[in-house]
């Protein structure tokens, strides 16, 4: 194993930065739609963006220069030069600042455009195996390049305008060649994935009181409140049943399936048969400037990837890292608050699933105690 830094991750990108900176719930549909048995090589995303199924594997192997390569991500995400108008990078969207979400509803790009999608935080990405809100990329190699080519987000013609952009560095050639995996050859798009990839990676959400009172190191390390939070999420709330806690060493709180609590599709209405009428007769299919530049089409969720009715409105269940840190909530950002956000799934699971039992006032505010735990230093 490759030995970690000690820093927190905020300080460990700030350094990166300085150092290196330019000087300018369904379960339906296949198993490959579902993300089923696949574990990418790394894993997320630079931004909530969204486009055809394309699988990619790393063009080179991290592990023996994995510092280098998380450094050179660093410094790539950071670049501002490799959007359109040079106003536009990862950081952008995910702040180190705000648990590398950015407190906003949804994601703004170049020239100021507003897409449709809310960027999710990317602490702890690594362990997931599906990405986007509806779950249409498999790999994070592939997640992290579609954000340049979309036209609303970095903006960029193609990845060859993004290799090109990369290449006329000579700082980061000279970062690139001294990689054994990339050496004397040019630079390739998937070089750039894969180093973002590395960064993204590194992104640990491990550090919470949770996590420290799981792990026995430190018994006080919840409250009295959050631990009967805990018992609650655990237990009659069902929250567990979607945010999975489970037996690993690291709970993830995401099953990675997909869902639908009715967020935007209320906005839809009588509408939606028109609107599938219109996706089931364009000339091409569905990508990431139409989900990105039309909140009807973004609403669809799930559907957009396996064309089943039932999947209309699922959308991939979030983890719950750092989640008092990165409202606003749901696919839309239209949740500005945890308190109500909570308040929506639970009359949902209570909807779905009549044998819970209804949570009390108090019990309420024992699970936000708990859900405000998760969060790392």
């Amino acid at each position: 194993m490759e030995p970690r830094c000690q820093l927190g991750h905020v300080h460990v990108f700030q350094a990166y930065v300085m150092r290196l900176k330019p000087d300018h719930g369904s379960s339906r549909g296949s198993a490959l739609d579902r993300g089923e048995n696949r574990r990418p090589i790394v894993t997320l995303v630079c931004s909530a963006s969204l486009a055809g199924v394309v699988f990619l594997t790393s063009s080179a192997a991290v592990e023996p220069d994995n510092d280098a390569w998380i450094a050179l991500g660093a410094r790539l995400f950071s670049d501002r030069r490799l959007s359109a108008d040079g106003n536009v990078s990862c950081a952008t969207c995910h702040k180190p600042e705000a648990a590398y979400a950015d407190g906003l509803s949804v994601a703004v790009g170049i020239g100021g455009h507003a897409g449709t999608r809310n960027a999710p935080s990317l602490m702890g990405v690594g362990a997931l195996s599906v990405f986007n809100w509806d779950g249409r990329t498999h790999t994070l190699e592939e997640q992290v390049l579609q954000p340049f080519t979309t036209s609303i987000e970095h903006g960029l013609a193609s990845r060859d305008e993004l290799t090109q952009r990369v290449t006329e560095d000579p700082a980061y050639r000279r970062s690139f060649s001294d990689l054994a995996a990339v050496g004397t050859r040019e630079i390739r798009s998937m070089d750039i994935a894969t180093a973002l990839a590395a960064f993204v990676r590194s992104l640990s959400a491990e550090s919470s009181a949770f996590d420290r009172y799981r792990a026995g190191h430190d018994p006080d390390a919840l409250t009295d409140s959050a631990k009967r939070g805990l018992e609650v999420f655990q237990g009659h709330a069902g929250c567990a049943s979607c945010h999975t806690v489970g037996e690993a060493a690291a709970a993830t709180f995401t099953d990675q399936r997909f869902h639908a609590l009715g967020v935007g599709l209320s906005s839809v209405g009588t509408r939606l048969e028109s609107i599938l009428a219109r996706i089931e007769g364009s000339p091409r299919s569905i990508g990431a400037d139409d989900i990105l530049s039309d909140p009807d089409i973004a609403d669809l969720g799930r559907y957009l990837v396996t064309r089943l009715p039932e999947d209309i409105g699922r959308f991939r269940t979030p983890s719950l890292r750092n989640v008092a840190r990165t409202a606003p909530y749901f696919h839309d950002g239209s949740v500005a608050t945890l308190e109500t956000a909570v308040d929506l799934e639970l009359y949902y699971r209570r909807q779905s699933d009549g044998a819970l039992t209804a949570v009390s006032r108090d019990e309420r505010e024992d699970l936000l105690a708990f859900l405000r735990a998760l969060s790392g230093l």
